[in-house]
């Protein structure tokens, strides 16, 4: 027996869109999304800029008439049933929402968050295309679009289920251009913790590396959002500052995600970020200019947390270790 007639796979009700722009993890993702929904059910597209490939994927999405459209990058790898525990997921929530956006661990930032998948109410993505404005030159132009819908009344909902990871197993040269552009989507981030993380982890990883000769090498220069202004291949990444060490582009990625390792909880640093931000202490401690003694004891607040956080973190990660050797 087949695997299309061992599983429910028509009756999920989805249309995949698999956004793809020569990634690494293209040809994987795919499989994936067969495995999932049928190849008959899903379409892949290479359009670029980033822009073009929105508004086409909202087209298909019509075109095919089912209820849902997911729309998938090709940088994101998808975990078991990922998609049907979505759906169910948005089959329950906000009856208005236009989008509900699964969770994926992400290399680069260190920790869980929403991004590279969406999936579409495919009844209101005609609303969306009237939108018009698909720019190419807007950093996020598929954030704009739901904006733009949330303000008509449908907003979109990040959802509970955790679809995979993002980022993972990526080509040096899509490692340098998203590294570059995380300087303007995540200055923030880059600034109290993610630059630290990256030192840490540039130690065993070499694409920790290559995301660091980016933030160096673009520090200064204007950020195109065009993909194509990067380098396209490993002799031209090979010409940039600090990046003389890299001698070929990595090989083709296995046919399975199981060699992935993904890990079991956050980075380090972005669990002490969010401590003292949930906390407000750093918000707090400026309040507390000319105000000695308050301020010494916020300050001792704030290095017991970052204890405190520190010690959450090495006992997950050692059970974690002792779950993976049982």
């Amino acid at each position: 027996m087949s695997f299309l007639q061992k599983s429910p796979l028509a009756s999920l009700g989805v249309f995949v869109i698999i956004r793809s722009a020569g990634e690494r993890t293209a040809e994987l993702c795919e499989r994936i999304v067969h495995e999932q929904v049928g190849a008959a059910h899903a379409t892949t597209i290479r359009e670029v800029p980033f822009a073009t490939a929105l508004r086409k994927g909202y087209e298909l999405g019509l075109a095919a008439g089912r209820p849902w459209t997911y729309c998938l990058d090709a940088d994101v790898l998808l975990r078991d049933n990922a998609i049907a525990k979505l759906i169910a997921e948005a089959e329950t929530g906000d009856r208005a929402a236009f989008c509900f956006e699964g969770r994926v661990f992400d290399k680069l930032l260190g920790h869980e968050r929403f991004c590279g998948n969406h999936l579409y109410r495919t009844s209101l993505l005609g609303n969306a295309l009237s939108h018009g404005h698909f720019d190419a030159r807007a950093l996020r132009p598929e954030r704009a679009v739901k904006d733009w819908m949330a303000g008509k009344g449908h907003p979109t909902v990040i959802a509970n289920t955790n679809v995979g990871m993002h980022d993972f197993e990526q080509a040096y040269v899509d490692l340098y251009r998203k590294a570059s552009l995380h300087r303007l989507k995540f200055a923030e981030h880059l600034t109290v913790y993610a630059k630290d993380y990256w030192f840490r982890a540039a130690a065993d990883d070499p694409d920790f590396r290559v995301a660091l000769a980016a933030l160096a090498n673009t520090e200064t220069a204007p950020l195109p959002t065009d993909r194509r202004s990067y380098p396209q291949t490993i002799a031209t990444l090979r010409q940039q500052p600090d990046l003389a060490w890299l001698t070929d582009e990595k090989l083709p990625i296995a046919a399975s995600t199981a060699r992935i390792q993904v890990p079991a909880s956050p980075a380090n640093e972005y669990t002490r970020w969010r401590t003292i931000q949930r906390l407000g202490l750093d918000h707090r401690l400026e309040r507390m200019r000319g105000k000695p003694f308050q301020r010494m004891f916020l300050e001792v607040a704030k290095t017991i947390a970052l204890v405190a956080a520190r010690f959450d973190s090495a006992r997950e990660k050692r059970m974690s270790d002792r779950t993976s050797h049982d």
